[in-house]
């Protein structure tokens, strides 16, 4: 007899990233802080398309003229092929130096917790520390570097990981 094999499909896909966050006043030095963020990846059918959206919420507090603190729960889902595929349920908290008029250092923790549909071996906790350094760059530009390690401690131990980064940027106004 003959035999078929179902190969895997390629294809373009359309891509969207958004974001939206506030620090609104609510008393004092007390601020309401609010994020959400949105990412897909939809391609011609619905097998392979890939959603993501994060929301978080909390509060930010000023306690000298130079240091400020932040906590706020974060919810995300992601879809994929339809269906919901994950969903985490988390904090993170920040601090956030002034070093001088110009100069600033931040640190967040974050730590989620992750129920899997898609796969119970996705299934665990997730956990990042972040730090960035920020400082003016000539007249009309911020360079600002970042470093950060998270770690995955999921059901299936062949899935779990971490995962070490740095990165570096440089923004400005053009003339």
């Amino acid at each position: 007899g003959v035999q078929t094999c179902a190969l895997p499909i390629s294809g373009t896909g359309i891509t969207a990233n958004g974001s939206v966050a506030t620090r609104l006043p609510v008393g004092g030095d007390m601020f309401f802080l609010g994020n959400v963020d949105a990412s897909g990846t939809n391609y011609p059918g619905a097998r392979f398309d890939d959603y993501l959206v994060q929301v978080a919420a909390g509060g930010d507090v000023q306690l000298s003229d130079t240091v400020s603190a932040s906590l706020q729960g974060v919810g995300a889902q992601r879809w994929f092929g339809g269906t919901v595929a994950s969903r985490q349920v988390g904090a993170r908290a920040g601090v956030q130096v002034a070093l001088d008029d110009t100069r600033r250092l931040g640190v967040q923790a974050d730590l989620r917790r992750t129920t899997s549909n898609f796969d119970s071996g996705f299934g665990g906790w997730q956990g990042g520390l972040y730090a960035s350094y920020e400082t003016p760059f000539g007249k009309t530009a911020v360079a600002n570097a970042q470093v950060f390690a998270r770690r995955d401690w999921l059901r299936s131990e062949a899935l779990s990981n971490v995962e070490l980064g740095v990165g570096a940027a440089v923004a400005g106004e053009l003339r």
